[in-house]
């Protein structure tokens, strides 16, 4: 689409994407740069410095493009803000994280989100790829979809990766 010309209908799929994996670099990246393209200086000098953040906390180093379209567009003036709906109930956003501890009696434990270091509250039940539950074990690196609950977040649908 962007390549198109459809600038905004692009940016809304690229503001998707990046609600479905936030954690993504990549999306955001492409986010700022059509954002800086239709004129939304501030929003993408926001979204590119949270692009580069995650980058660098994936690679160990700064993304010179990045800081680079940062500091063009400071020289910029903000010519429009674009707004965009909150994205449709069925889209869902996919975390990352590591299970931090794991009660296997009781079936339960917490996944330190990798985003936003937030803490989750996870039961065995909610286990996709199912395994045992004494084989869930603190430091396996998890999939997982996080909701509001009565007592804070917790992990409505899990799925379990490797080991750290």
């Amino acid at each position: 689409m962007i390549q198109k010309g459809q600038l905004r209908e692009g940016a809304y799929h690229l503001f998707l994407a990046a609600q479905r994996e936030p954690g993504k670099w990549y999306h955001l990246k492409d986010l700022g740069m059509t954002l800086s393209e239709l004129g939304d200086r501030d929003q993408a000098i926001e979204i590119l410095t949270k692009a580069n953040h995650l980058f660098k906390k994936e690679t160990g180093q700064d993304f010179i493009k990045i800081l680079s379209k940062i500091e063009d567009l400071k020289l910029t003036t903000q010519k429009e803000h674009i707004t965009f709906e909150k994205s449709e109930p069925h889209v869902t956003t996919i975390s990352h994280g590591v299970i931090t501890k794991y009660n296997s009696d009781r079936g339960f434990g917490f996944i330190k989100d990798e985003v936003d270091d937030s803490t989750v509250f996870f039961h065995f039940s909610k286990i996709k790829n199912m395994k045992r539950p004494e084989e869930i074990k603190q430091g396996l690196h998890v999939k997982f979809v996080k909701e509001k609950a009565e007592k804070g977040m917790q992990a409505s649908k899990i799925w379990l990766g490797t080991e750290t």
